[in-house]
C-alpha cells in the first residue's frame, strides 16, 4: 500500500476522512484474508495467519465491500504485515463501553486538521444555529414553548445526573408536580427512567416516553400519589403503549445480518426481490410505521395522551418517539427540526449508540442491533412516498448513516449525556486508515497531550462543502424558515394509506393466497397492496391479512360488501386495519340460543352489529362431521353497553321464526359464573378504545351512544401490577 501512489482528494471533500477511498476503523464490520492455497480466514487481533493472503477483503458497516489484491510481483511479502497491522488496529481503536470515560483509542483532528477547519466555522455554525442540541436550559425550554405544552415546564432535577445517570440533565414534566415530589418517582422505574413529555399534539394529547415498572418496587401511598400526578395529572385519557408488538433487538441484528450479506454477496437478479422479503427487515420497517400510525392516530383522533413503554427506554422507544413526531409534526419533518428531533429523542435521551452500532472492543458484552438505521429507513419509506412533505433528501439520511461510523463525533461515540460530558482527556492516535495511501499520522503528535472538544454530526462543514450540503436539502419540499412552523398538523395522508385505506381479513382459510385477495378485493376498489403474514416455520399464513386500498372511500366500501361472505366455506371478517381490534376482549360475550338451523354467521354478524362493535366473527358451533348448526352461538363484544343493549332488545325476539335466548355466557373454567360481573365492567370503563367505536348502522338504527368515564391507566406494561394495587 505505501508504494502506490495516493489518490487525490475528491473535490469537495474535506474534514477528516478525505476521500471515499478512507475507511475509519470503527467502520469495519470483519476483515477475511484468502488465499487460492488455504479456505478464506476472518482476522481479529489476535489472529495468526499461516499462509500469505493473496486477496484481503473488508466489509465495513456501511454495506461497502473492499476488495485488495496483492500480486506476486512486488506486494505479496507486505501482505501478512498489512492484513494484521489492519486487524490489531482496528482492535485498538473500538470503544470501551459504557463505564469507559474519555476517549480510550478515539483521536482528535490534529492541530493542523484544525487550522483547516477554522475556515469552515461559518458553515458550521449556520448548520448548527437552528439546530437544538438539547444540552442547555434554553433549548429545552424554547422548545416547549414550540410545542404549546400547556401544564408542563423544564425541571433540573437530574441536572447533576444523580437521579438517572442516563437521562438528560433536563426533562419536561407536569408543572403540578413539585421536583421534591418527582424524585420520589424515580426508584420505581428501571433504570430510574421515569415518564417525562416528549411531544405535545395541538389537539391536546401528550406524547410520554418512560421506562419499564421496576418489579422490586414498592411504593407507599405518598408515592402513589407522585406517580399518579406524574402520569395521569390532569390530562384526561391516558393509553399505555408498549413496544411488545416491535422487532426485538435480537430479530433486528439478524435481519441487519442477512441484509448485510445479501447487498454484499451474488444473488441472481429473478431472486433479488424474494431475497431482500426473506431478510424481514421490511418487515420489521413495516411493523414500526404500522405502529407509530397508532400513536399518531390515538393522539390526533382520540384526543388522549399515550405513554410509550419499554424496559430500557432507550432503544425503541427512541424509534417509536421518533416516527410518531415524524408523521404529526411539520417541523419535524424540515431538515433543522429532523436534526434537532435526532438529538433530542436519541443523544439526549440516552440510546447507546456504541453498543448498537457494534463499537465496542470484542471482550465488552456486544449488544449490537441497528435500531438507528432502522429508523433512517423508516423515514426514507416516508420520504420516498411522500417527498413534498420533507425538507431534506435521501442524500442527507446517507450521509446520516455513514457519518455515525466516524469516530470525530460526539453524536455517535457516547451512551448518555453525561458520558459525553466526561470525554475531554488527552488525545490518543489517529485511527484513520486510508487503503490507497496508506497509515496517515496526524503530522507527528502522537502521544501528546491535546484537550479537545469533539463536535455534533451536525457540524457537515467537517466533512462536506457547501456544495454537497446543498443536496441535504429538498428544493421541492419543506422548507426551513425562520419563524417556527405551525405545529403539530399531522401527515394526514401518510397514515391514511397505513390504516384509514386498509383493511384487515380475517377468518381466511389456509387455501387463500395473496393473489386470490388482491382478485377478490379489486371487486371493491382499486388495490395498492395485500399482505397476509405467514408462519416463521411452516411458512403458512396464519389465517388473516391486510388489504390496501387508493382511497378511504374504497376500503369503506370492501367492509360494507366484504364483511362476512364466505371464502372456502369459512365467513371472512372485514374491517379497518386499526388498533381498536387487537386484544380488546373486555367480557362482553354473550350466548344465544334457540338457533334456526339456517341462520349464519353473516346474519348474526348484521342482526347483532346494531349494538355496537363485534370484535370477532360471530361463533356459531357446528357439528365437526357434518357442518350443520348445533343450535347456539356466541357474540364478543367491544363494550358492555353493546351486550347490554343486545340482551335487553333481543332476548325472546324471533329470527326466522324462532324466538331466540340471549344471555351472558359463562366463563370459561369458572364454576357457574358468567361474564358481565361488576369487575369487568370496571375495567371495560377505564378502556377507552372500546368505546371509540360507534355500532354498524346498515341493518337497523343504533342506539344513541352512552356517556362514559374517564378511562385511566391501570397498568405499566404486560403482568406489572399498577402502584398500590
Amino acid at each position: 500500500f505505501p508504494s502506490l501512489p495516493r489518490l487525490p482528494q475528491a473535490p469537495g471533500s474535506r474534514g477528516f476522512l478525505h476521500s471515499e477511498d478512507e475507511v475509519a476503523l470503527p467502520c469495519i464490520h470483519k476483515l477475511v484474508a484468502a488465499s487460492s492455497f488455504s479456505k478464506p480466514k476472518v482476522l481479529t487481533a489476535t489472529s495468526s495467519l499461516k499462509f500469505i493472503p493473496e486477496e484481503l477483503t473488508v466489509f465495513c458497516r456501511d454495506f461497502r465491500l473492499l476488495h485488495f489484491y496483492f500480486p506476486e510481483n512486488g506486494l505479496a511479502p507486505q501482505a501478512f504485515r498489512v492484513a494484521n497491522a489492519i486487524a490489531q488496529a482496528r482492535e485498538a481503536a473500538a470503544w470501551l463501553g459504557d463505564d469507559a470515560e474519555g476517549h480510550h483509542g478515539w483521536s482528535c483532528p490534529s492541530p493542523e486538521e484544525e487550522e483547516e477547519e477554522e475556515e469552515d466555522e461559518d458553515e458550521e455554525e449556520e448548520s448548527l444555529s437552528t439546530t437544538l442540541l438539547f444540552e442547555s436550559l434554553r433549548d429545552w425550554e424554547k422548545e416547549l414553548q414550540r410545542l404549546g405544552a400547556e401544564g408542563w415546564r423544564v425541571s433540573a432535577v437530574n441536572e447533576r445526573f444523580d437521579m438517572a445517570p442516563s437521562l438528560p440533565q433536563y426533562l419536561w414534566v407536569p408543572s403540578g408536580l413539585l421536583d421534591h415530589d418527582l424524585k420520589r418517582t424515580f426508584a420505581h422505574f428501571q433504570e430510574r427512567r421515569v415518564p417525562r413529555l416528549c411531544w405535545h399534539h395541538p389537539g391536546g394529547g401528550d406524547l410520554l416516553r418512560a421506562a419499564s415498572f421496576h418489579p422490586a418496587s414498592e411504593p407507599g401511598s405518598e408515592d402513589v400519589r407522585c406517580l399518579e400526578m406524574l402520569l395521569l395529572g390532569d390530562r384526561g385519557p391516558c393509553v399505555l403503549a408498549d413496544v411488545a408488538e416491535l422487532p426485538t433487538l435480537a430479530e433486528i441484528q439478524l435481519a441487519h445480518l442477512r441484509l448485510q450479506g445479501l447487498c454484499t454477496g451474488a444473488v441472481a437478479e429473478e431472486k433479488w426481490l424474494s431475497a431482500v422479503e426473506g431478510t424481514r427487515w421490511l418487515e420489521h420497517v413495516r411493523t414500526c410505521l404500522r405502529k407509530a400510525v397508532e400513536v399518531v392516530s390515538l393522539l390526533a383522533g382520540k384526543r388522549c395522551s399515550v405513554v410509550l413503554q419499554e424496559p430500557s427506554d432507550r432503544d425503541l422507544n427512541c424509534l417509536l418517539a421518533s416516527l410518531v413526531q415524524l408523521l404529526g409534526d411539520p417541523h419535524a419533518r424540515s431538515l433543522p427540526g429532523f436534526q434537532s428531533l435526532v438529538q433530542r429523542e436519541w443523544v439526549a435521551a440516552g440510546h447507546p449508540f456504541p453498543r448498537r452500532l457494534g463499537l465496542l472492543r470484542r471482550d465488552t458484552p456486544r449488544e449490537e442491533a441497528p435500531v438507528f438505521l432502522l429508523f433512517l429507513d423508516c423515514t426514507w419509506q416516508l420520504l420516498w412516498q411522500f417527498p413534498a412533505h420533507f425538507g431534506f433528501t435521501e442524500a442527507f439520511l446517507l450521509a446520516l448513516h455513514d457519518s455515525s461510523f466516524s469516530p470525530y463525533f460526539s453524536t455517535f461515540r457516547f451512551s448518555c449525556q453525561r458520558q459525553r460530558g466526561l470525554s475531554g482527556l488527552s488525545r490518543l492516535p489517529n485511527q484513520t486508515y486510508r487503503p490507497m495511501g496508506g497509515w496517515q499520522e496526524p503530522g507527528g503528535h502522537r502521544g501528546d497531550p491535546h484537550s479537545c472538544t469533539f463536535p455534533p454530526v451536525w457540524a457537515w462543514g467537517r466533512r462536506y462543502s457547501r456544495q454537497q450540503q446543498e443536496k441535504f436539502r429538498n428544493p421541492m419540499g419543506l422548507l426551513a424558515p425562520a419563524e417556527p412552523l405551525a405545529p403539530g398538523k399531522p401527515l394526514r395522508e401518510a397514515y391514511a394509506l397505513t390504516s384509514h385505506a386498509t383493511v384487515y381479513v380475517g377468518g381466511l382459510d389456509e387455501k387463500v393466497s395473496e393473489p386470490l385477495l388482491w382478485e377478490l378485493f379489486l371487486q371493491a376498489g382499486p388495490v395498492v397492496n395485500t399482505h397476509m403474514p405467514k408462519d416463521r416455520v411452516t411458512g403458512q399464513h396464519q389465517g388473516y391479512g391486510f388489504v390496501e386500498f387508493l382511497s378511504e372511500e374504497d376500503a369503506d366500501y370492501a367492509i360494507k360488501i366484504m364483511n362476512m361472505i364466505k371464502l372456502y366455506g369459512k365467513p371472512i371478517r372485514v374491517n379497518k386495519a386499526s388498533a381498536h381490534n387487537k386484544n380488546l376482549d373486555v367480557g362482553a360475550n354473550i350466548f344465544i340460543g334457540n338457533l334456526d338451523p339456517e341462520i349464519d354467521e353473516k346474519l348474526l354478524y348484521d342482526t347483532f352489529s346494531a349494538f355496537g362493535v363485534i370484535l370477532q366473527t360471530p361463533k356459531i358451533m357446528r357439528d365437526p362431521d357434518t357442518g350443520n348448526s348445533k343450535g347456539y352461538a356466541f357474540i364478543n363484544f367491544a363494550s358492555f353497553d353493546a351486550s347490554d343493549a343486545a340482551i335487553e332488545a333481543m332476548n325472546g325476539q324471533y329470527l326466522c321464526n324462532r324466538p331466540i335466548t340471549v344471555s351472558y355466557a359463562f366463563k370459561k373454567d369458572s364454576k357457574g359464573e358468567r361474564h358481565g360481573s361488576a369487575a369487568e365492567r370496571l375495567l371495560a370503563a377505564q378502556n377507552p378504545l372500546s368505546q371509540a367505536d360507534r355500532p354498524h348502522q346498515l341493518f337497523a338504527d343504533a342506539p344513541p351512544p352512552p356517556s362514559v368515564p374517564t378511562p385511566v391507566v391501570t397498568a405499566l406494561g404486560p403482568g406489572v401490577t399498577p402502584p398500590g394495587g
